[in-house]
């Protein structure tokens, strides 16, 4: 995967909040009614996540301590572990 082409991907609005609503739907899902966690791997990923911050779709509700947060989409709470280590 030529990363240099996915990372544009990051910086476009209109894919970010498609991904962001599909996100979203997933969270939604039936059998999901615990408090979720998202493990944010990666720096594409993490520069994804930011821009659904900047651009309102995901709202930082509290930092919680280091590097995780407890955030919200569309009313879904979650406790994201953000910029870590892609496995």
């Amino acid at each position: 995967i030529d990363q240099r082409i996915v990372e544009t991907f990051a910086a476009d609005d209109e894919l970010v909040r498609d991904w962001f609503r599909r996100f979203e739907e997933h969270l939604r899902a039936p059998g999901t009614d615990a408090l979720r966690c998202v493990y944010v791997a990666g720096g594409t990923c993490q520069a994804a996540f930011d821009k659904a911050v900047e651009l309102q779709i995901v709202t930082c509700e509290a930092r919680l301590m280091h590097n995780i947060s407890m955030m919200s989409i569309g009313g879904i709470r979650f406790l994201a572990l953000e910029h870590a280590p892609h496995p």
